[in-house]
C-alpha cells in the first residue's frame, strides 16, 4: 500500500519534495578548479627557440584568478606565467587556463587555453605526449610612449610612473554582437619584475562582463643611458576586437579578419583553443560549497 501511495503522489504531483529527495547542487569555485587548471598548464614546456638551450618554466602560483558568470554558463580561470629562473625577471609567455561546465554539468569541466607570447623571439612550445596546438611564428614588439617624461632612476618613483602611464591609455573592446565594452585598468599589476633598466610590470585591463583581463600590457624602460624612455607592448587576451588610444590617438588595435580570427592573430602570438573535458574528482570538490536544488 505504501508503494502504491508513493507512486500516486509522484504521478499526480510530479517529482518534488514528496517521495524523492533531490541532490544538492555543487557550486564550483575558482579554488576548486585550480588543481585541474594547474595540471593542464604543467603539460607545456616552452623553449626560447628551436635550439632548446633555454627553457622557460611555469610559475605554478597563478598571478590572477578570475570568473565570468556571463559566458558559457559561468567560466573560472587562472593566469599563469612562464619565465627563466626564479628571480622576478621578464615573463616570456602568459596563459589563461579556464573552464566551464560541459553540457550543463558543472563538475565536467571543458578546458580552454588562451596563450600569448611575451618574448621578442619566436618561442617553441611543446606539450607532453601531445603535439602542441600553439605554434607562434614571431615575437612581440615594444612601442615607445610618446611625450612621456624620461624615467626616474629611483625604483619607487618608477612604479608611480608606470601607474600614471597605464592610466593614460583609453581601451575598449567590441564583441561579436558589435557591443562596445569600456575596459578599466586593474588597481595592481598582474606581475612586477625588473630589467637591467629598472622596474617593469605586466598590467591588465578588464571589462564589465567579468573580471577576466581582456587586454594585458608590458611596461618597461628601454634605451641606452641618457636616452631611456618608457615602452609598452599590448597583449591581446580575448576573442573580442580591441582598440587602444593614447592622448586621443589610436596607437594599436586588434580587428578581426581572415587571418586575425577569434582564435588567433595572424602570427599566432595570440592563440586560443578548446581542449578536453575533465571530470572533477572528490578531492577537487572537498572544499566546494553546495546549495539547495531548484524545485
Amino acid at each position: 500500500m505504501k508503494l502504491i501511495m508513493s507512486m500516486f503522489f509522484i504521478g499526480v504531483f510530479g517529482v518534488s519534495s514528496i517521495g524523492i529527495a533531490q541532490e544538492p547542487v555543487v557550486e564550483v569555485t575558482e579554488r576548486s578548479v585550480l588543481p585541474i587548471h594547474l595540471k593542464a598548464a604543467r603539460e607545456f614546456t616552452l623553449y626560447a627557440d628551436t635550439s632548446k638551450k633555454t627553457v622557460y618554466k611555469l610559475e605554478e602560483e597563478p598571478v590572477f584568478v578570475w570568473s565570468n558568470p556571463r559566458r558559457s554558463g559561468g567560466q573560472a580561470g587562472h593566469i599563469f606565467l612562464w619565465k627563466e629562473g626564479t628571480q622576478p625577471r621578464a615573463p616570456r609567455a602568459v596563459c589563461t587556463v579556464f573552464s566551464f561546465g560541459a553540457k550543463g554539468v558543472a563538475t565536467d569541466r571543458r578546458i580552454v587555453f588562451e596563450w600569448h607570447t611575451l618574448s621578442e623571439s619566436t618561442l617553441l612550445p611543446e606539450r607532453a605526449e601531445i603535439d602542441s596546438a600553439w605554434k607562434p611564428m614571431s615575437g612581440v614588439e615594444f612601442l615607445s610612449i610618446p611625450k612621456a617624461t624620461a624615467p626616474s632612476d629611483i625604483a619607487a618613483v618608477q612604479k608611480r610612473e608606470m601607474k600614471a602611464a597605464a592610466a593614460k591609455f583609453d581601451i575598449h573592446s567590441i564583441d561579436q554582437q558589435n557591443q562596445r565594452w569600456q575596459l578599466r585598468v586593474l588597481s595592481a599589476p598582474l606581475y612586477n619584475y625588473q630589467t637591467q633598466n629598472g622596474q617593469a610590470a605586466l598590467i591588465g585591463w578588464v571589462g564589465d562582463a567579468g573580471n577576466d583581463p581582456e587586454l594585458m600590457m608590458l611596461l618597461e624602460i628601454r634605451g641606452s643611458k641618457g636616452a631611456k624612455a618608457w615602452h609598452y607592448c599590448p597583449v591581446r587576451m580575448t576573442d573580442h576586437q580591441l582598440f587602444v588610444e593614447l592622448d586621443g590617438d589610436r596607437v594599436w588595435q586588434s580587428v578581426r579578419s581572415d587571418t586575425d580570427t577569434i582564435f588567433n592573430d595572424s602570427d599566432h602570438r595570440y592563440f586560443r583553443f578548446v581542449d578536453r573535458i575533465v571530470q572533477m574528482t572528490a578531492e577537487d570538490l572537498k572544499d566546494a560549497k553546495t546549495k539547495p536544488p531548484k524545485n
